[in-house]
């Protein structure tokens, strides 16, 4: 049986096995074609993720499968949420724009005499 399994190694390698070689080399340039199309499609994949909710962090989401991306995509999302959350209330404490116009004082040195004057009669 060895010597069946010595000559067959020979054999290859001598070239006597070039149809299984082309063969491997043809599986293997086709695996390797769909390994690129499938990274592509992730890419693209990820890229429509991202443009769904534009809240969240690109450098969050990563992965090399699809479940890998969903699930980083997720986390993302419950993170930027979380974000929006915590600011949601401080942002409500902002005044929308500028105070309203208070009542102006005198201007001119007779008003601010004369009402000086009506706080001292009044």
């Amino acid at each position: 049986m060895d010597e069946i399994v010595i000559d067959a190694t020979e054999q290859t390698a001598a070239g006597g096995g070039d149809p299984l070689q082309q063969e491997l080399a043809e599986k293997d340039a086709e695996l390797l074609a769909r390994s690129e199309s499938e990274r592509e499609l992730l890419a693209r994949y990820r890229e429509v993720l991202l443009a769904s909710d534009t809240g969240v962090d690109p450098a969050l989401v990563e992965g090399e499968t699809l479940a890998a991306i969903d699930e980083s995509f997720l986390r993302a999302r419950e993170t930027a949420d979380l974000a929006r959350g915590s600011l949601g209330p401080g942002l409500q404490r902002v005044s929308p724009g500028a105070p309203g116009r208070r009542k102006l004082g005198p201007t001119t040195p007779f008003e601010k005499i004369r009402e000086g004057l009506s706080r001292r009669a009044g």
